[in-house]
């Protein structure tokens, strides 16, 4: 099991951890701010730009990183890939902190950051994808889903297994998960298998990046946005898109 510094640094991450003693000596204020976003409710086409727009502008203030403070039961498949491309594309590291769940959509949102911190009590997986009556769609879909949290996982340099547990049930990964079980773990359990920290709070959190200034980054009161659409994917995804989600 990685130790805690380990499961934290990620490659954008490591210039920012060579600060001397005389450079983190200046005033909180003057510190690079890291901003904390909101990832709460239901995951829907209108989160997508905030999610986007938030990234562009902690970039475009010099911000030290983003943090993603999820809280979801799942939602929309395209809108959650939307989320994802704006992760993995970001100039400045993105972390996840889970309080306290994040559940289908919210697991591949959370798989798809730099590193992942969780309450103690928080939990994230069961990302099988389902239709709004809550029945498993195509394989030719879960296969797709499948391959995404796999490659996010190594991404990571995470086991691909577990992340696909997470999506299909027929998988079976010895001392995680049996075979005919949905995996979701707990804050214990993701930080044995490497996939998370446990933390105690975001206070904690803040103390393992080594930051002090941070800046809430709200929602608007709808969580929608005027110029949010549909995801542009190939039409036998997009139809199944149309009524298929993670849970809600």
């Amino acid at each position: 099991m990685p130790i805690a510094g380990e499961a934290v640094v990620s490659r954008r991450l490591l210039p920012a951890l060579l600060l001397t003693a005389a450079a983190a000596a200046p005033a909180a204020a003057q510190d690079p701010v890291v901003y904390r976003v909101p990832v709460t409710g239901t995951i829907e086409l209108g989160i997508a730009p905030f999610i986007r727009r938030a990234i562009a502008e902690a970039e475009a203030a010099g911000g030290r990183a983003v943090i993603l403070d999820i809280n979801t039961l799942g939602g929309r498949v395209d809108a959650a890939l939307q989320i994802v491309d704006a992760i993995t594309a970001a100039e400045i590291p993105v972390y996840a902190f889970i309080d306290p769940r994040a559940i289908s959509a919210g697991a591949l949102i959370a798989v798809a950051t730099d590193s992942v911190f969780m309450a103690k009590e928080a939990s994230f997986g069961a990302s099988t994808v389902v239709d709004a009556a809550g029945s498993k769609v195509s394989e030719k879909a879960q296969s797709v889903m499948r391959a995404q949290f796999r490659a996010l996982a190594e991404r990571r340099g995470l086991d691909p297994r577990i992340a696909e547990s997470m999506v299909d049930e027929t998988l079976e990964v010895p001392g995680v998960v049996e075979e005919g079980k949905l995996l979701t773990l707990t804050a214990a359990e993701a930080e044995r298998v490497g996939y998370a920290v446990e933390v105690t709070g975001f206070s904690d959190v803040l103390e393992r990046l080594a930051c002090r200034a941070w800046r809430s980054y709200a929602r608007p009161p709808t969580g929608r946005s005027p110029s949010c659409g549909f995801c542009r994917t190939p039409s036998w995804l997009r139809s199944c898109c149309r009524s298929a989600c993670w849970g809600s």
